[in-house]
This record gives structure tokens, C-alpha cells and sequence, in this order.
């Protein structure tokens, strides 16, 4: 950044973001005298379904457009029959004074009334016999009794719905005037990334929509030739863009190490889901001329609203400069987390949004910033959000939810916390998820909650409003396992989203207490233990018991894990038990206090005979396993506790000293769910218990079993 560069510091908050973006547009307007918003157009009524009117609708002709029978039986004039009873019948001529209809006919022009057949007997020569005296238009649907001519149906910027265009089309109205979609167009500005939409469209994903046209080969406006494909799939067809032609391609001799933008593609589905249209362009490279010619082309184009991803902070201070110099920054720092840095502008009197390039930073401050723009822009309702996933809720329905975690409070920022969202028991669960983590977090999330700049956080065990942002059901596809994190838990994981019927299993790594808290306040399905009982040699029961002795539970294993010590490949030191690493006095590298592995290692040096003072670098603790692996491989340390799975990740040795029973434990009040059975079913499985054993350090003799008390580890 140059020395003379302005810093922005000063944070706005969302609301006076909105509200000063808001206002900078509309003193746009009033100075240009322009309206940049997208114009009135007329639209066949059979495909307007999903489009804003934009003047109110008046019925062109009533329904019914004639009287229609609404029950089967003998049509007639009501006053032939007013003296009509049993006794004293009135007797009519089929075919002169009453016809025989069926409900839904047209009423013969001379009758006004149905008789039931329970009130009519047929002499068999011509002749029906009224037993009772008929009212005036009784069982009869009366010309426009539904929609009377001239009937104003709907208002101005309504929304039109699947079940609107059939009224429409019965009311005559063949044709509606509707607002044309916001244009939107979307570009990732610097940073190391290539374009994930060719000219032939997405090179892969799901869903379809095919191009219609071509593009000019410098990248103006144009349409994709060809079948589009996922992530892009939303956007309407021919309207993937490359506004600004790619020219960092690289050298054909050298392997592309750019990375995929995936990012905008996301964002363009977002902005089809609210009824705009978006528009692609390759990325741009960081520089005033680049995002000069990208602007003046969308807007040559037909663009309402621009949308960038700025990839680092050297791009933001060109795009921030470019701004000042040619444009308007509104807020320069808007106050979203995920989602910083954020900031808004105008340019010739169209709003341009600047979005951090990470999965979920981009996705939060779109849903916040964003997406009440382009709907008010759209004459929508800003709380109305359609999601690209089919059946999901809208946006602005909302659900309590129990916390499983607490959620802390950044004052000056509004915070929207992803969530995973699940039904345990008879409660809903919100589990906070990490805020700023890539493509994993946006994928696991199903939900948000939102904590404004002024709030306060809330803690475990509250109750929250969560807004969904995937359909309903899914809370009861989706399984809770807190405890431990190891690589069978991802193998469990991987595996119920291949079932017949999918389990979304999400596993968050917690310490042995508080798995069991979680376990004990209905916030998870299982916890997964690895406590080792040293007095009796055992796993996870004696843990149980003493924490939670009223508990019903049930234990099954998940597998049981190898614990030794990682070292260098060839194992150079030759190293066969723990005691070598006093005798031949070795440099280790512990786990955290706390860690099962560490308890371990506790337990095998007590066993030799060993006390921490005999290991050198006991105190130097590593957060995870592959840091152990990695401190050894790096010469940090001769060895260290870990795992073998680790060890192999790394191309290093593995010396066995004992092994860990990671079990299962899961509330007996549970069993039936069908998540649990389905987590009970998989760890029985053959092909399932090779998987495990394909990684190496583990035993699979005990998994999917149900242990009882005095199960050690199988031998």
C-alpha cells in the first residue's frame, strides 16, 4: 500500500451501512435525474410466475364467464317448482322445462336452479317428478360468483406465485406488465484465481440450464454456448458473462496453479435465488484499468448492481483508490463477522459491493449487506429471500433452538454465526460453527444466527432465534457426535451420506467432559469417549460413572486405536519401548494436558516406572497429533506420543506401545432414532470395518459391538 494511502479504521455498522447506501443512491437519482432501477415490461402471463408486477391487475372477464352446475342432477327454472312436495309433486319435461346436468356443465340458458336426483323421480316416459320447491340459483355457480370482471386481483409490486398465473389466465389476462429483472454483475478482483466457467459454460456440477447464443471473444456481453453446470446452474440462460477477458493465463508449459474461483459462481446462484440476473466475468486482474473496463462494460451491458470479490488487501487499496478517484465510497469498513473487510460505493449511480474472497465471509456479508439491496432495488419485501435450494424456508422464517455452545459477542461488529442445526430429542440444537473456515464451514452450515453490533452474546444452554437457511427436514437427517476428533469419525461421516437413506453426521471435537456435559444436556446424539480407567485397566466406563452415575446409556465401540510413539523414518534411534527414551535420552514433544494420548503416555510411563522428570521436553506440548508428527519430522523432537495414522501421513515410524477403545456413548432414550440406527448398522458393516483397518494402527475387533462393563480391549 503507498505511504500516502488512506487508512480506512473506522467500522460502520450494518444498519448505517444499509441506510447511508441507500441514501447515496437516491441522491444519485435525484442528481443524474435518471432511474437506474431495472423497467417496466410486458410479460406472457404463463411465464411470469416468480416476476414483481409493476401496476395493479384488473380481471378482464369474471370466472365462472357463465353459470355452471355445482352438483349432477336435473337443471330447471326454481319458480316451476315453489308449490312442489311429496304429496304434491311438480312434474317437468326432460328436455323442455329441466335437463338432466352434471356438476361443472353449463347452465341451459332458461334454468337457475339444480335439483338433487334425491328430489327427482323419473317415470321413465319423459316426465321428473321436484318433490320438493327448489331455491333460486341452489347448487349453481353464478357468472363470476369467483372473480367478477373488472375485480382488481393484485397490487403493485406483488410477487407472482405458481397459483397466481391460473387465476390470472381464468380472468383473461394474458399478458401482465412486471419490472424486468436486476442485473447483476460479478467479478473476483485480484488474488492467484482462474475463472470456474469456461465459454461452454461450468466444467462441472449438477444441475443444467443450457446457453442459447455467443460472446464476443474480448469478453463483452454475450451468452454461453452449451450446457451449464452446477454452481452456475441457477444463472438464467445466456447470461454467464466475461466481462473482462482473463489475462493472466498461464504459460502452456508450466501447470496451472491457479486456483478456482468459486466464490462468485456461489454468489451468482444467490442472486438468481432472488429474482435477479446474474452475470459472471473472469477474473480481474488488480488494476484501475481493469476494473475501469469491467464497470463501463456491465454497465454498457445493462447492469444495476456490481459485485466484487476482492481477493487480498493490495487489491482492496486499488479498488478503494480506484473509488476514490472515479467513484464514491460509502463505507469503507462495514462491520461484519464473518464477512470484514466489506465495503460499499456508488458508481454512475449504481451500488457496488466489495466482499472478502472466503467461502463464508462472502456468503455472510452477501445474506446481510447484499441481499436487502438487490430486493429492495427489485421491489421485493427485504425480509423475502428465496433459496437456491429447493424446499428450503424462506429467510425470514426463523427457529428456537437450543444452544450447544456459546456465542460470544464482538461489540461494533454484527455477527452471523453459522450453525449446524439438529433435532435431539424433543429440542432443536444449534451448534456453533468456526467463523472464517473455507468451503467445509459453508457446506456444514445450515443456519445463522445473528448477533447485532450493539447485542449481547448468548450463552450455553440458551435459547436462540436461528434462521434456516436449508429445508426443515434436514434437522432430522442430521447427527451430533461430540468428543474426540480422529480420522474413523471422518471415515463414519463419509460413509452415512452414502446410505440409502442419508445421515449428515457432524463430529465436534471436545475435551471428555464436556462431551458428556453435551451428552447429559440432550445437545448431542453420542459422545465419543477414549478414557482410560488406569486403577482397572478399562475404557470409558468408570469415566461415565463418576461423572454421570444416573446416566442410561449404552457404549458401543467405534474402534480401537494404536498409541505409541512417532519417530523418525527407519526409526534411526531404535527405539522399542517408553523407556528408551530415558535410557538413550531422546528430546520428545508431549500432546496437551488433558488429551487422551496424554493420559496415555501418563499411564505407560507410570507403568515403566518412569516419572516426567525422566523425559526430556515433557513440558513442550503440541495441539494436535499431525503437530506432533510434524515436530518430529522437522528434527524438533526424537519423538513423541501420537498415533499411527499420523505417523503415516507424514512418511514417518510408528513404535506400538498400547492401545485406546474409542466407544460410543449413546442415551438408551435415543435408541429408536433412526440416525442411531443407522450409526449402529454402519459400524457393523464388513466393508466398513475394512475401511478402518485400511488406515493403519487400528483394531476393528470390537466395533459396532455393545460392551459391557469389563470389556478391556478385546484381548
Amino acid at each position: 500500500m503507498p505511504l500516502d494511502a488512506n487508512i480506512y479504521t473506522e467500522i460502520t455498522s450494518l444498519d448505517d451501512a444499509l441506510d447511508k447506501l441507500f441514501k447515496a443512491l437516491d441522491a444519485a437519482r435525484e442528481s443524474s435525474g435518471q432511474e437506474q432501477l431495472p423497467q417496466a415490461m410486458a410479460c406472457p402471463t404463463g411465464q411470469a410466475e416468480g416476476s414483481v408486477l409493476c401496476a395493479p391487475v384488473i380481471a378482464a372477464r369474471p370466472f365462472p364467464p357463465f353459470a355452471l352446475a355445482a352438483a349432477s342432477g336435473y337443471a330447471l327454472k326454481a319458480a316451476d317448482t315453489y308449490a312442489a312436495t311429496d304429496e304434491a309433486p311438480a312434474t317437468l319435461q326432460e328436455g323442455k322445462t329441466c335437463f338432466a346436468v352434471s356438476s361443472g356443465d353449463a347452465l341451459p340458458p332458461s334454468c337457475d336452479s339444480i335439483a338433487l336426483s334425491a328430489h327427482a323421480a323419473v317415470d321413465g316416459k319423459g316426465g321428473v317428478s321436484i318433490t320438493a320447491p327448489m331455491l333460486p340459483w341452489l347448487h349453481v355457480r353464478r357468472v363470476g360468483s369467483d372473480i367478477a370482471a373488472e375485480e382488481a386481483l393484485f397490487c403493485r409490486n406483488h410477487i407472482l406465485r405458481p397459483s397466481d398465473i391460473g387465476a390470472l389466465l381464468a380472468a383473461g389476462v394474458d399478458e401482465v406488465q412486471v419490472w424486468d429483472r436486476l442485473e447483476v454483475f460479478l467479478a473476483t478482483v485480484g488474488g492467484n484465481y482462474r475463472s470456474a466457467i469456461t465459454a461452454d459454460g461450468p466444467a462441472t456440477g449438477t444441475g443444467t440450464g443450457t446457453g442459447t447464443g455467443t460472446g464476443a471473444a474480448d469478453g463483452t456481453p454475450g451468452t454461453a454456448a452449451g450446457t451449464a453446470t452446477g454452481a452456475a446452474s441457477a444463472l438464467t440462460s445466456g447470461t454467464t458473462t466475461d466481462a473482462m477477458p482473463d489475462t493472466r493465463l498461464p504459460d502452456t508449459r508450466l501447470p496451472d496453479t491457479r486456483l478456482v474461483d468459486g466464490i462468485t459462481p456461489a454468489l451468482a446462484a444467490r442472486a438468481e435465488a432472488l429474482g435477479c440476473r446474474a452475470r459472471l466475468a473472469a477474473p480481474l486482474a488488480a488494476t484501475a484499468e481493469a476494473l475501469r473496463d469491467f464497470f463501463q462494460k456491465s454497465l454498457a451491458a445493462g447492469g444495476h448492481a456490481l459485485l466484487l470479490c476482492v481477493a487480498d488487501e493490495a487489491a482492496l487499496a486499488l479498488v478503494r483508490s480506484f473509488f476514490e478517484a472515479e467513484g464514491q465510497i460509502v463505507s469503507p469498513n462495514v462491520g461484519l463477522l464473518p464477512g470484514a473487510p466489506a465495503m460499499t460505493a456508488v458508481y454512475e449511480g449504481r451500488p457496488v459491493f466489495c466482499l472478502p474472497s472466503s467461502p463464508a465471509g462472502s456468503l455472510s456479508a452477501f445474506s446481510a449487506l447484499v441481499s436487502p439491496t438487490l430486493l429492495l432495488m427489485s421491489r421485493r419485501p427485504v425480509g423475502q429471500y428465496v433459496s437456491a435450494q429447493s424446499g428450503a424456508p424462506t429467510e425470514c422464517c426463523e427457529l428456537t433452538a437450543e444452544l450447544a455452545a456459546s456465542l460470544p459477542a464482538y461489540p461494533g461488529l454484527d455477527v452471523f454465526s453459522p450453525l449446524a442445526l439438529a433435532r435431539v430429542g424433543e429440542k432443536t440444537v444449534a451448534l456453533p460453527l468456526r467463523l472464517g473456515e473455507g468451503y467445509k464451514t459453508t457446506v456444514r452450515t445450515q443456519g445463522f444466527a445473528h448477533i447485532s453490533a450493539n447485542g449481547k452474546g448468548a450463552p450455553l444452554g440458551s435459547r436462540i432465534r436461528a434462521q434456516p437457511l436449508r429445508p426443515v427436514e434436514t434437522l432430522y437427517s442430521t447427527l451430533f457426535c461430540a468428543g474426540g476428533k480422529d480420522m474413523v469419525l471422518d471415515l463414519m461421516a463419509d460413509a452415512l451420506l452414502r446410505e440409502p437413506h442419508p445421515v449428515h453426521a457432524i463430529s465436534v471435537g471436545a475435551d471428555a467432559g464436556d462431551a458428556l456435559e453435551a451428552l447429559k444436556n440432550s445437545h448431542c446424539h453420542a459422545a465419543v469417549l477414549h478414557m482410560a480407567d488406569d486403577d482397572k485397566g478399562e475404557f470409558n466406563f468408570g469415566f461415565v460413572q463418576r461423572h454421570w452415575p444416573q446416566g442410561k446409556v449404552i457404549f458401543v465401540n467405534l474402534a480401537i486405536r494404536q498409541v505409541g510413539l512417532v519417530v523418525p523414518a527407519g526409526n534411526p534411534r531404535g527405539l522399542k519401548s517408553i523407556a528408551d527414551i530415558r535410557d538413550k535420552k531422546l528430546r520428545c514433544v508431549n500432546r496437551l494436558a488433558g488429551s487422551s494420548t496424554r493420559l496415555q503416555f501418563d499411564a505407560l510411563l507410570r507403568h515403566a516406572g518412569l516419572t516426567p522428570q525422566d523425559v526430556s521436553g515433557y513440558e513442550s506440548e503440541a495441539e494436535s497429533q499431525l503437530a506432533v508428527a510434524a515436530a518430529v519430522l522437522t528434527g524438533k523432537a526424537d519423538c513423541g506420543p501420537g498415533v499411527a495414522a499420523a505417523a503415516s501421513a507424514m512418511g514417518l515410524d510408528f513404535v506400538p506401545l498400547g492401545g485406546e477403545r474409542w466407544d460410543l456413548v449413546i442415551p438408551e432414550a435415543l435408541l429408536d432414532d433412526p440416525r442411531v440406527i443407522s450409526v449402529q448398522s454402519l459400524l457393523q458393516q464388513t466393508e466398513f470395518k475394512k475401511r478402518i483397518d485400511a488406515l493403519g494402527g487400528y483394531e476393528t475387533t470390537l466395533t459396532g459391538q455393545k460392551l459391557e462393563l469389563g470389556v478391556r480391549l478385546g484381548a
